[in-house]
C-alpha cells in the first residue's frame, strides 16, 4: 500500500468520524446536518490541496521576486538593503529555480473534489 493511499485512507475516515460526530450533536435533522459537514471538510481539503498546488507551481516566487526588486527601488530600501541579506537579489531565474514537491497535494485534491461533489449530490437529490 503505498503513502499515498495511506494518507487518502486516513483523511476518508477522519472525515466521516468528524461529519458523524457533527451531525449527531447538532439539533433537527440528522441527515441534513452530516451532507452539511461533510461538503464542508470537502471543501476545506480541497482549497488546501489548491492552495499546495498553486504553491508547488511556484505562483508566489515571482511576487516575493517583485516585492524585493519595489523595496530596492527607493533610496531608503537601498540603504536598508546594504545591511540586510534577505535583499540579496539576483535574477528571477537564479533565485527561485527550484519548486517544492508535496505528495499530499494530489489525494487532498481527489478526496476534496470527491465529498463537495457527494455532497452537492446528495442534498439535491434528498432535498430538492
Amino acid at each position: 500500500m503505498t503513502k499515498a493511499l495511506k494518507f487518502s485512507i486516513v483523511i476518508s475516515l477522519l472525515n466521516l468520524v468528524v461529519s458523524l460526530i457533527y451531525a449527531f450533536l447538532q439539533d433537527g435533522t440528522y441527515l441534513f446536518h452530516f451532507i452539511n459537514s461533510f461538503f464542508t471538510i470537502g471543501m476545506i481539503y480541497l482549497l488546501v490541496g489548491a492552495l499546495l498546488f498553486v504553491t508547488e507551481a511556484g505562483f508566489f516566487n515571482g511576487i516575493i521576486y517583485s516585492f524585493k526588486r519595489l523595496r530596492k527601488s527607493s533610496a531608503k530600501g537601498k540603504y536598508v538593503s546594504n545591511f540586510d541579506d534577505i535583499d540579496d537579489t539576483k535574477e528571477i531565474h537564479d533565485e527561485y529555480n527550484k519548486e517544492r514537491q508535496y505528495n499530499s497535494k494530489n489525494p487532498l485534491l481527489i478526496i476534496g473534489g470527491f465529498y463537495c461533489i457527494a455532497g452537492f449530490i446528495l442534498s439535491f437529490l434528498l432535498f430538492s
